[in-house]
């Protein structure tokens, strides 16, 4: 089990970039202070700051930008101390944000709505690492469906949205459903070669085949992890080589 690792969902980031300062130089500075202080794994100051960067934002009525970034900012680093009860309000605030504005949005609106299914995921993550495997579930199911209700075809992403619910529904011992999301998720993730979300599906889907005695199945999904790892050393290999 592993919290969202591709390029769209990386926790260990923090959010907000410049071109948030023209709206304001305090909240840009508490939001730098807080992205560095974080990146030096100093995780009580950094939490300072985000506090100070969202009341800040929340006291000069902000655009939503500012204001999402300022609850994800501070969302993560609860997390990331483990204060998953204090985290899931921040995300769910963002997760607001982002649906308020696809009512409003036309254009754009497929961005718009894959950045919401990151802060899903980002619930889902926080309610599952909380041992609240229920809502963990219901939280990567309206992930999907925000995916659904947008036509946005990204199969990597809903692949990446299976594999963690499938993970989640075996926890909960329903292996008839996660093996059904498995089934759908594990070809996309070999198409795209997506690595890292390939192994941990194929390691949670072998597990699955074992908790459920389908031995000769379990075998076959150890094959897979067996070349995947094998072509890893051969390729760090070919790198060291030349």
């Amino acid at each position: 089990m592993k919290r969202a690792i591709l390029s769209f969902v990386v926790m260990s980031l923090a959010y907000g970039s410049a071109s948030y300062a023209a709206n304001d130089v305090l909240w840009q500075r508490y939001t730098d202070e807080g992205n560095n202080a974080k990146k030096d794994g100093n995780l009580t100051e950094a939490e300072t700051f985000y506090r100070a960067a969202l009341e800040r934002a929340d006291k000069l009525h902000s655009t939503d930008d500012v204001l999402r970034t300022s609850y994800q900012n501070l969302a993560d680093t609860k997390y990331l101390h483990g204060h998953y009860a204090d985290a899931v309000p921040l995300f769910k605030k963002a997760i607001d944000s982002y649906n308020s504005e696809l009512k409003r949005m036309t254009a754009e609106k497929i961005a718009v709505s894959e950045k919401l299914v990151k802060e899903q995921m980002n619930l889902a993550d926080c309610y599952r690492a909380d041992g609240k495997y229920k809502l963990a579930e219901a939280a990567y199911r309206d992930a999907l469906k925000t995916l659904d209700s947008n036509h946005d075809d990204n199969k990597l992403m809903r692949a990446h949205v299976q594999s963690e619910l499938g993970d989640t529904l075996c926890i909960e011992a329903k292996y008839s459903e996660a093996e059904a999301v498995y089934k759908e998720a594990l070809p996309v993730l070999e198409k795209y070669n997506a690595t890292d979300i390939l192994v941990d599906l194929l390691q949670d889907y072998d597990a699955l085949m074992r908790a459920t005695n389908r031995t000769s199945e379990a075998e076959r999904l150890e094959g897979k992890l067996a070349a995947i790892r094998q072509q890893e050393i051969k390729a760090v290999n070919s790198a060291t080589s030349h």
